[in-house]
C-alpha cells in the first residue's frame, strides 16, 4: 500500500523539476535559445526580403519590356503581313479592347482585311439544345454531308457548329474528309511544308481531327448560306460581311471568370464549363486540319494559364501546329499575338508569354532581334527564357 510519504516525494520531485527548468530558462539557457531563435527569424526575414526584391525586379523587367514593345509595336510589325486576310475569333465581349488593339496592329502589319467573328454563348449554353439542333438541321439542308462524328465518337450539335467555323474561314481549303489543303501561307514563297507545319499532320496523326471538313468541297454560295445559318441562329456574329476565305486566324479567348454566369448552380456551371470546353476544342481541332496559320491568344489574369484554354492547347501535342500567347489583357498582349501570327505565316510555331507554361517570352524573328536587350531586361522572364536571337522566322527552310 502506497503511503503519504510516497506522494510527498513525488510532489517534491515535480516542483523541483519545474524550479530547475525555470532557473535554467531564465539563466544559462535563456540567452542561447533566444539568440538561436532570433537568428532564425532574422534569416527568414532576410530571405523573404530577397525573394520579394527578386520578384519585384522580375515584374519591373517584364513591365518594362511590355511597355517598350507596346510603344514600338506598329513599327515592329510594319509590312510583316502584307496582303494577308485575317480572321479574329472571340468568345466574349470582355476581350473587345484587346481585339481593337490587335486589329489596329494587323492593319499596321499590312493585312488586306480583318474580319471579327464572335462566338455566341448559344454554342455551349445549357438549355439551348433545341437552338443548336435547329441550326444543325438548317445547315444540313445546305450541306447534307456535314460530319456527325470524329474519332468514332458522336459529336454534339455544339461541337459540329463550332467545327464548322474554321471550315468556312478556310474557304476552298476546307476540303473533303476533314483534310486540309497544303497550299502555302502568305509569305512562304511556295513552301509546301508550311501547311503541314501548321497542323495538317497533327490533326490526323495526333487526334485533333474533328472530321470538320465536308464530304465534298463547299461552293462559295454554300459557304455564304452556312454563315447566314450561324448568324440567324445566334451561333456567331460578324463584324462586317461574311468572308469568302481568310489566310490566317487568331483566336482571342477570354479568361474563365468572364465566361462564367453568377446565377448558375453547381450542376449548371459544370455543364456550361464542359460544353464550352467541348466547343472550343472542336473548333481548334478543326482549325488544325485547315492548314491555316493560327494563334490562340488568351487573357491570363494573375499571370495564370492553368485554368483557361491555354491549359488544353499547350498540354496536348495534337495542337502543336498552333501557336499560343498569354497576356491578352495586358498592353503588350495583342502585339504578342500578332508577332506569333507573323511567325506562323513563315512556318514557325511556339508558346509565348510570361506564364509558367510559356516556352519563350517572344517569337524569335528578325523583327524581334535584340528586343529584350534594348529594353534593358536581360534574358530571364517569369515564364521562360529567350536569348533575343533572330531566326529566319521560326520555321525550317
Amino acid at each position: 500500500m502506497i503511503d503519504f510519504r510516497y506522494h510527498l516525494v513525488s510532489l517534491i520531485s515535480v516542483f523541483l523539476a519545474l524550479a530547475v527548468g525555470i532557473v535554467l530558462g531564465a539563466g544559462p539557457l535563456r540567452e542561447s535559445l533566444g539568440d538561436q531563435l532570433a537568428g532564425q527569424v532574422e534569416q527568414l526575414r532576410t530571405e523573404q526580403e530577397q525573394l520579394r526584391g527578386e520578384s519585384e525586379d522580375l515584374t519591373a523587367q517584364r513591365d518594362e519590356l511590355a511597355s517598350f514593345i507596346t510603344d514600338i509595336g506598329p513599327d515592329l510589325v510594319a509590312g510583316s503581313l502584307d496582303g494577308t486576310r485575317v480572321a479574329v475569333l472571340t468568345d466574349s465581349t470582355t476581350t473587345r479592347d484587346a481585339v481593337d488593339r490587335m486589329v489596329s496592329l494587323l492593319s499596321d502589319a499590312g493585312a488586306a482585311s480583318t474580319v471579327r467573328v464572335e462566338l455566341q454563348s448559344t454554342l455551349w449554353e445549357p438549355g439551348r439544345d433545341q437552338d443548336r439542333a435547329d441550326a444543325i438541321a438548317a445547315a444540313l439542308e445546305i450541306a447534307p454531308d456535314l460530319p456527325g462524328e470524329a474519332d468514332g465518337s458522336e459529336l454534339t450539335d455544339g461541337q459540329r457548329l463550332a467545327a464548322l467555323v474554321p471550315v468556312l474561314l478556310a474557304g476552298e481549303a476546307g476540303t473533303a474528309d476533314g483534310q486540309a489543303g497544303t497550299g502555302s501561307a502568305p509569305g512562304t514563297e511556295g513552301d509546301p511544308g508550311n501547311g503541314t507545319q501548321n497542323g495538317t499532320d497533327s490533326g490526323t496523326e495526333n487526334g485533333a481531327d474533328t472530321g470538320a471538313g465536308t464530304g465534298s468541297a463547299l461552293t462559295a454560295e454554300q459557304r455564304a448560306q452556312l454563315w447566314q445559318v450561324l448568324i440567324d441562329h445566334r451561333m456567331v456574329s460578324l463584324d462586317g460581311a461574311a468572308p469568302e476565305a481568310v489566310d490566317a486566324v487568331v483566336v482571342a479567348s477570354a479568361a474563365p471568370a468572364a465566361l462564367a454566369v453568377d446565377t448558375d448552380d453547381d450542376q449548371t456551371a459544370a455543364e456550361r464549363d464542359q460544353a464550352l470546353l467541348a466547343a472550343r476544342t472542336s473548333l481548334l481541332g478543326a482549325l488544325t486540319t485547315t492548314g491555316l496559320p493560327a494563334v490562340v491568344s488568351a487573357a491570363t489574369p494573375g499571370n495564370d494559364a492553368s485554368t483557361g484554354i491555354l491549359r488544353t492547347v499547350r498540354g496536348d501535342r495534337a495542337y502543336d501546329g498552333l501557336s499560343t500567347t498569354d497576356r491578352l489583357q495586358e498592353s503588350d498582349g495583342p502585339l504578342l499575338a500578332v508577332l506569333a501570327l507573323v511567325e506562323q505565316t513563315r512556318g514557325g510555331a511556339g508558346a509565348y508569354g510570361t506564364t509558367a507554361d510559356a516556352a519563350d517570352r517572344l517569337p524569335s524573328l528578325p523583327e524581334t532581334s535584340g528586343l529584350q536587350e534594348e529594353a534593358g531586361t536581360g534574358s530571364t522572364t517569369d515564364g521562360g527564357t529567350t536569348d533575343g536571337g533572330a531566326s529566319d522566322g521560326g520555321g525550317e527552310g
